[in-house]
C-alpha cells in the first residue's frame, strides 16, 4: 500500500465520523449506499449541514467539522496525486493551514 491509500483511508473514516454513516451500508437508497460516492459532492460543496450526523443536533463546533470536511474532501479525491500528505492533513485539521477546496490543491 502506499501512503496516498492510507490518507484515502484516513479521509473515509473522517467521512465516517462526520456523518454518522458505514462506508458501505446496503439498506440505504440506491445512491447512498456507499458513503464516498454519496459523500464527494456534498464535501465538494461544503455542505456541512447537510453531511453531518443528525444524532449531533448542535452539539459540535463548526470550526472543527468544517477542518473534517475540507480535510476528508481532499483526501478522497480519485486521483492518488491530488491527495495531500499525511504531514499536511494533520496541519488542516489542526486548523494551521487554510485550504481552497474548489482546486481541490494544497
Amino acid at each position: 500500500m502506499t501512503e496516498k491509500a492510507d490518507v484515502y483511508s484516513f479521509g473515509m473514516v473522517l467521512v465516517e465520523l462526520v456523518t454518522g454513516r458505514r462506508a458501505i451500508d446496503v439498506n440505504r437508497p440506491r445512491g447512498q449506499q456507499c458513503l464516498s460516492e454519496w459523500a464527494r459532492p456534498l464535501l465538494e460543496k461544503q455542505a456541512i449541514h447537510e453531511l453531518i450526523d443528525p444524532q449531533l443536533g448542535n452539539c459540535y463546533s463548526e470550526a472543527q467539522v468544517h477542518n473534517m470536511v475540507q480535510c476528508a474532501s481532499l483526501c478522497i479525491q480519485r486521483d492518488p496525486h491530488s491527495r495531500p500528505r499525511m504531514s499536511q492533513v494533520l496541519r488542516i485539521l489542526e486548523g494551521d493551514v487554510i485550504v481552497n477546496v474548489t482546486n481541490q490543491r494544497i
